[in-house]
């Protein structure tokens, strides 16, 4: 029986590239830059995350206009920034449900401890309260890593077989649950995995909640 939601924070609750663009968007009026040098970052930005360890660097590289100076302040931003950061639609819902039903709720999320723990904080979410957050490196490793998994869970009282994973790469957010025993839904993901279910939308994901 399912007990527990067990979320992933970028791309699953929210699109990344949002925050990404408030950074640009802030960055380039703090230093009088032209906005529309970034503007080919969002045209792929998903591949153009991924495949770049330092995003910043390549972005202003491109642009460019690399300094130092820049440097620090993308990242800067990159941690700080006040934004407000809005759900694809219908995770309220589904997070209400799921609560009033009796489930609970996680959220690990991979990445840098404090731009992680300010997206969180920017995302306009209702009942964070009676949501259990955490940057998994602050539980020693990103995901999918066993121990950070194992401590997480064992914050919340839960077991893996109790929960259902859900993310959109499944090898970070569904795999280890899925392997000890709990169930996985892919979300908004690229991937398609073989006996693993997949929803478009967080909508589509309260029906499945509800088979449960």
């Amino acid at each position: 029986m399912t007990k527990a939601l067990i979320f992933d924070l970028d791309n699953t609750l929210y699109p990344e590239s949002a925050y990404f663009q408030a950074i640009f968007s802030q960055f380039s009026q703090q230093f009088n830059l032209e906005p529309e040098r970034f503007a080919f970052l969002f045209k792929d930005f998903d591949r153009i995350r991924f495949s770049q360890r330092d995003i910043f660097g390549f972005a202003l590289e491109q642009a460019a206009c690399f300094s130092k100076e820049y440097h620090e302040a993308l990242f800067q931003l990159f941690t700080q920034i006040d934004t407000h950061l809005i759900p694809y639609d219908g995770v309220q819902a589904c997070i209400d449900q799921a609560i009033e039903a009796g489930l609970a709720i996680g959220v690990l999320t991979n990445g840098q401890v404090l731009a992680q723990t300010q997206k969180w904080n920017c995302l306009q979410l209702d009942r964070k309260a009676d949501i259990h957050f955490s940057a998994a490196r602050s539980l020693g490793a990103d995901k999918p890593a066993s121990s950070t998994y194992e401590a997480f869970l064992n914050g919340m009282g839960f077991q893996p077989q109790d929960c259902l994973f859900i993310g959109d790469r499944y090898a970070n957010d569904l795999d280890w649950g899925i392997q000890q025993g709990g169930k996985g839904i892919l979300i908004h993901s690229h991937e398609e995995v073989a006996g693993v279910p997949q929803v478009r939308d967080f909508f589509e994901l309260m029906k499945e909640i509800e088979r449960l």
